[in-house]
């Protein structure tokens, strides 16, 4: 059984399981909502830190730069999505469409979203987090919060704002409110980029990541985790010299590195012009954390890398003016109740935009 087909039957269970609910056992009520897509617990009092919070003050300052924030990702949605139109149609030159949705099994692997997880969940809590902090800045109520599960796998948590109050405030106070979950998702990346750049400063290593059973790496005995320290006696300085020096030949001499000890292996090229290993670039500040397990150091470097990776996209996405996101918000606050019409115009085209911008190509 394929990982699709794992999927597809894990969905069809998860959406019987939670209509079935909705219609006989788990209708709303105050403290839970279940729904086909998630199930939200919530609760009405507001935690000690937020009702903490006083209006004004630092919060205030943070978030009205939060609004000079909000409007880079939005420019950045207008300046990606137009740069890929005009190089696809207009100069009829080759380009991935910039943004792909997230379907596991479907366009994305199930490891990597697996992977992906974690970074999703800090920007689903980040993002929410900011709007609570800034709504009581503002001098806003929170009506409550909660956690949320959304398809059974993917945890994240949300926060419920008095939105007849939000819309009596005035339009500084509603703009900072709707921009700070994009501006935190921003602040966040520039965070973990900054924790990225950290980690390199110790120096890359080129990793055995995996051999493919059967193939000539796996026949010569590569162990999976080993350093790459040399290739015929030559020390890779960067990933193209290893690429170079493995595609010039076909049989090489390579020295590694594995659980301290070293050894030297001899490989030749299969018939499909391979040597059967697949080769990762990993920090060695994180082996040593790891104690030494490169696979481990790797995956715990991609995590990173796409959480800073998915806070960034959570922020151009959101900042984009699409029927639900905080940019429609933006741009309804901006127009007002009188010219709602001219809202409804830029965000059907936009959201035109975003369509003709998907990435929708399978995996394999």
């Amino acid at each position: 059984m394929d990982a699709l087909t794992i999927i597809l039957l894990y969905l069809t269970l998860w959406l019987i399981l939670t209509t079935a609910c909705m219609v006989r056992y788990c209708r709303e009520n105050k403290y839970i909502t279940v729904t086909p897509l998630f199930i939200l617990v919530r609760f009405k009092r507001v935690p000690g830190f937020l009702a903490k919070i006083k209006e004004g003050g630092f919060t205030r300052i943070m978030s009205t730069a939060g609004i000079i924030a909000f409007a880079f990702a939005m420019l950045q949605f207008y300046d990606v999505a137009l740069s890929s139109l005009i190089t696809r149609f207009l100069r009829r030159e080759e380009a991935i469409a910039p943004f792909t949705p997230l379907l596991p099994g479907v366009t994305i692997s199930i490891e990597l979203f697996l992977l992906l997880i974690p970074g999703i969940v800090i920007a689903i809590i980040v993002h929410e987090l900011a709007h609570a902090v800034t709504a009581r800045a503002e001098g806003l109520s929170i009506k409550s919060f909660g956690i949320a599960v959304f398809l059974g796998i993917i945890p994240g948590a949300f926060v419920e704002l008095d939105e007849n109050e939000l819309q009596r405030a005035n339009l500084v106070s509603r703009l900072r409110v709707y921009a700070a979950g994009t501006a935190a998702n921003l602040a966040t990346a520039l965070v973990l980029m900054g924790l990225l750049a950290l980690i390199m400063q110790g120096g890359i290593g080129f990793y055995i990541l995996e051999v493919v059973e059967g193939s000539p790496a796996d026949v010569a005995g590569i162990k999976p985790g080993s350093l790459i320290l040399s290739v015929n006696n030559t020390v890779p300085r960067t990933f193209l010299d290893l690429r170079l020096l493995l595609a010039n030949s076909t049989s090489v001499i390579v020295d590694l590195e594995h659980k301290g000890l070293t050894y030297r292996v001899n490989m030749t090229k299969g018939i499909d012009d391979k040597y059967g290993i697949i080769i990762g670039i990993v920090p060695f500040s994180l082996v040593s954390l790891v104690a030494g397990d490169a696979i481990m150091a790797h995956r715990l470097f991609n995590i990173i890398d796409l959480a800073m990776k998915i806070n960034m996209a959570l922020a151009v996405i959101n900042a984009a003016p699409i029927l639900i996101t905080d940019g429609a918000k933006v741009i309804d606050a901006l127009t007002g109740p009188r010219r709602r019409w001219i809202s409804m115009i830029i965000q059907v085209a936009t959201l035109l935009l975003l369509l003709l911008n998907l990435n929708l190509e399978l995996i394999g």
